[in-house]
């Protein structure tokens, strides 16, 4: 039987955990070894949220051309969330490769390697897929309660401005002498004769300065502009990314509307209307204790000083 292998992975944090591509593939071709499949490749998606449906990934699309021209007669994948946001999108998935004779392989669902050659291993996807989203939800709900306990309690929930500590109270924040200060740049950062080629845009950490001054620099060569909060009917309802009608903001960029995301419609008018150089979007994740930033990638009308500007930052920043 001809396979073919899926790997994924969003964070660095997931590559440190052991849910990094490398240690993906090794089980892979490991279980394929075990199984006597024969592996003809390993399509990856690198740097792809779990959110973003398979059909809207690079790789997610290789692999289901690759179904289509039946290339292969098995998937296979480490773990469920690694191709599927929930069961739901699992088992409609299944069951349409099923009706092209392909089956899916999870090395490991649940603490169990399962595929749906078999009546018994359809079966049990279906429960462990639907424990797994269970337990997902559970995580959810707890981590939703207890940060409206710590609301509740006057605790800060989030996370703390770069050069402070919290204190024992949980309220009062304490500079820690490490601030940010930002080089000024004399007209576009890219014309700057104080940087290279490839440290456009440096950042240095100094205990001399205080971030009040670092802020001042940035406005001394900048219009900048803020939206505190791109979701504020929502956020009032626990959502970060869901707003009251249910629209799920970080995929409505593309096409925004009124009658659906006039958050994300309004603020992409605005920036329209007074042009913008470099933008970047900061928000959380229900679900996962982390910020996540994007920048401008994806934005048909990007131009290739913003992509160089954007890509200075990436530099700078990590």
């Amino acid at each position: 039987m001809k396979a073919i292998g899926y790997t994924r992975c969003s964070t660095q944090e997931q590559a440190d955990s052991g849910l990094g591509l490398t240690a993906q593939t090794e089980s892979i071709r490991a279980y394929c070894g075990m199984k006597g499949l024969a592996l003809l490749d390993i399509i990856e998606d690198a740097g792809v949220s779990g959110g973003k449906p398979l059909a809207d990934r690079d790789g997610g699309r290789q692999l289901l051309d690759a179904i289509r021209k039946r290339r292969a007669d098995a998937v296979v994948m480490l773990k469920l969330d690694r191709m599927f946001r929930n069961a739901g999108d699992c088992l409609t998935t299944v069951e349409r490769w099923e009706k092209s004779g392909v089956a899916l392989h999870i090395v490991d669902l649940g603490g169990n390697a399962i595929d749906t050659t078999s009546a018994a291993g359809r079966f049990m996807l279906v429960i462990l897929a639907g424990a797994a989203e269970m337990e997902r939800n559970l995580v959810r709900e707890r981590t939703k309660a207890a940060m409206g306990v710590k609301r509740a309690n006057g605790e800060r929930v989030g996370t703390l401005p770069y050069g402070f500590t919290l204190a024992a109270d949980g309220v009062t924040l304490i500079p820690n002498g490490c601030d940010l200060q930002l080089f000024r740049p004399s007209s576009d950062p890219l014309d700057d004769p104080r940087f290279g080629a490839s440290d456009d845009f440096r950042l240095v950490f100094t205990g001399a300065h205080g971030i009040a001054n670092g802020l001042d620099a940035v406005l001394d060569a900048a219009v900048l502009y803020i939206v505190p909060n791109m979701n504020p009917d929502g956020s009032r309802r626990g959502n970060l990314r869901g707003n009251a009608g249910g629209a799920n903001l970080n995929r409505e960029w593309a096409e925004p509307s009124m009658e659906k995301s006039p958050e994300v419609y309004l603020t992409r008018e605005r920036m329209r209307a007074t042009g913008v150089d470099f933008c970047l979007d900061v928000h959380g994740d229900e679900a996962l204790p982390y910020v996540f930033i994007a920048g401008t990638d994806g934005i048909p009308s990007l131009s290739d000083r913003q992509v160089a500007l954007k890509k200075s930052y990436d530099a700078a920043l990590m």
